[in-house]
C-alpha cells in the first residue's frame, strides 16, 4: 500500500493536536489555531482536515495533570544495645531473676507524605519492627474560614492521651517510654490498658480563630488497639471518643503550656480473661520550654467497669504520673549535651502489672499492684534529632501483690543511637 509523505504529515499532525487536546487546558488554545493555520498555508493540510482535528481536539476528554504539588520522604533509624537485670525476694519464681542483654534493632521507618493539592494530602509510615508494620497512617485536609482552622485525619494514629506517649519516639526525653506511659498504651493484655494506642478513626486537630495559644482536637474510632480494621472474632466496633484542649502562654522567659485529654472507651480492654465494659481516661498535663531547658508532669487516672483484678473483677481506679527534665549545654563543635531525669508511678487498684508487661522485653513475670522508676540518662544531640545518641540508667521497684512483702527490684541500662532525614 502506498502512502504519500503528506498523508504521513497530516497523521503526524493530527497525533500532536490529539495528545495537545488531552493534556492542555484551555482545550484548543490560541498557539494550536496559529500552528494550524501555518500547515494550511504552507499547503500540508487543507481547511477541512485543519477543522477535523481541530473538532477532534475539542471532543477528546481532557486529561489534566497530577495535582500532587509535593512529595516528601522520611526515614527514620534507631539502633540499641539493653540490659535489664532484676532482684526479688524470694517468694517470687526463679525465672524472674534472669537478665536481658541484647543488641536490636529499635525502629527502622520509612514514610511518605502527599500534599495533594486543595489543602489535601495522604500521610503514610511503614516501620519494619512494629508489628503490624503500618503506623501514623491516614488521609489530611486542612481547613481554614471564619469559623474553625485546623486539620482532619482519617485514617490509623493514636489519639491524645498520655503526653509522653503522644510525642515522637525519636524526640523521648529518655530512651524508651515510662512504666506508666506503657501500661495505659501499650498493646492491651489482661493488666495493660491499651487506652491511648494506635485506633483506626476520624479525628480533628483546631486552633482557636479568637484566642492564641488555644487548640483543641476531638475523634472517635474503634475499640480495638494496634488494628487497622474491625476484627471478626474478638474485636468490638463500639465506638470510642475522645476530646482534648491546651493553652500555650509566655512566661518565666519560656511557653508553658497546659492542657488536658479526656477518652471514653466501650470494651476498649475487653479479653477472654476480662470482663471489663467500658473504661474512661483522663491525663492532665503541664510542660515547660526555655532555651535548652525542657520540663514535663502528666498525670494519667482511669476508671475501669468491672476489670480482672488480683482480687476478682470489680471496679478500678489505675493511676499514673511522669516528670522528666532535661537541659542541653553547648559543645563547641560537637552538638550539644543534655543530661535528663524522669520519675514514673503507677498504682493499678489491685488490677497487676508484672515487669514484662512494662519494662521491654524484661522476663520477669510474677504480678504486682504498683510500680516507680527513676531514670538518669544523657542525650547527644550531634545534629538536633536527625543524628542523636542516648544512654540512660532506670531503676525501678515493683511491689504490693498476693503477699504484701511482694517486691521486685529491675535495673535497665540502654543505649540508642537514631539517624533520620
Amino acid at each position: 500500500m502506498n502512502v504519500s509523505k503528506k498523508s504521513l504529515t497530516k497523521k503526524a499532525a493530527a497525533l500532536v493536536f490529539a495528545i495537545a487536546g488531552l493534556c492542555s487546558s484551555p482545550l484548543f488554545g490560541q498557539s494550536d489555531a496559529t500552528l494550524l493555520n501555518m500547515l494550511v498555508e504552507n499547503g500540508t493540510l487543507t481547511q477541512q482536515e485543519a477543522a477535523d482535528i481541530k473538532k477532534l481536539s475539542s471532543q477528546t476528554p481532557v486529561c489534566k495533570p497530577t495535582d500532587i504539588s509535593s512529595i516528601r520522604i522520611s526515614a527514620k533509624f534507631q539502633t540499641q544495645y539493653e540490659f535489664i537485670d532484676t532482684d526479688c525476694d524470694d517468694s517470687c519464681a526463679a525465672g524472674n531473676k534472669s537478665p536481658s542483654n541484647s543488641f536490636l534493632i529499635r525502629r527502622m521507618i520509612l514514610g511518605f507524605e502527599t500534599d495533594n493539592g486543595d489543602n489535601w494530602g495522604v500521610r503514610y509510615s511503614f516501620d519494619y519492627i512494629f508489628a503490624n508494620k503500618t503506623s501514623n497512617t491516614y488521609i489530611w485536609h486542612k481547613l481554614e474560614n471564619s469559623i474553625v482552622k485546623g486539620e482532619m485525619r482519617l485514617g490509623y494514629l493514636k489519639p491524645d492521651f498520655c503526653i509522653e506517649e503522644t510525642t515522637s519516639a525519636f524526640n523521648l526525653y529518655a530512651v524508651e517510654r515510662s512504666i506508666a506511659t506503657t501500661y495505659w498504651c501499650n498493646p492491651r493484655n489482661q493488666r495493660r490498658l491499651g487506652f491511648g494506642s494506635f485506633k483506626t478513626g476520624a479525628y480533628w486537630y483546631g486552633q482557636s480563630q479568637y484566642v492564641d495559644g488555644l487548640r483543641y482536637s476531638c475523634g472517635v474510632s474503634n475499640s480495638e488497639n494496634y488494628k487497622l480494621s474491625y476484627d471478626l472474632v474478638d474485636g468490638d466496633n463500639t465506638p470510642n471518643l475522645w476530646l482534648a484542649a491546651s493553652y500555650t502562654f509566655d512566661a518565666f522567659g519560656g511557653k508553658i503550656r497546659f492542657g488536658g485529654n479526656l477518652g471514653w472507651c466501650a470494651d476498649a480492654n475487653k479479653t477472654a480473661l476480662d470482663g471489663s465494659e467500658s473504661m474512661w481516661g483522663a491525663n492532665p498535663y503541664i510542660t515547660f520550654e526555655r532555651g535548652g531547658t525542657r520540663a514535663m508532669a502528666e498525670f494519667m487516672a482511669s476508671g475501669i467497669d468491672g476489670g480482672n483484678s488480683i482480687g476478682g473483677y470489680r471496679q478500678q481506679y489505675p493511676l499514673g504520673l511522669n516528670v522528666a527534665i532535661e537541659h542541653k549545654f553547648d559543645v563547641d563543635g560537637f552538638g550539644k549535651i543534655a543530661p535528663v531525669f524522669r520519675y514514673t508511678y503507677l498504682d493499678t487498684d489491685g488490677r497487676g502489672v508484672s515487669p514484662n508487661d512494662t519494662l521491654r522485653h524484661c522476663k520477669a513475670t510474677s504480678v504486682y499492684t504498683r510500680a516507680s522508676g527513676y531514670y538518669f540518662g544523657v542525650n547527644w544531640y550531634l545534629m538536633g534529632n536527625n543524628l542523636k545518641f542516648q544512654a540512660g540508667y532506670e531503676f525501678s521497684q515493683f511491689e504490693g501483690g498476693t503477699l504484701a512483702s511482694h517486691s521486685l527490684d529491675a535495673n535497665s541500662f540502654r543505649m540508642q543511637m537514631q539517624a533520620m532525614f
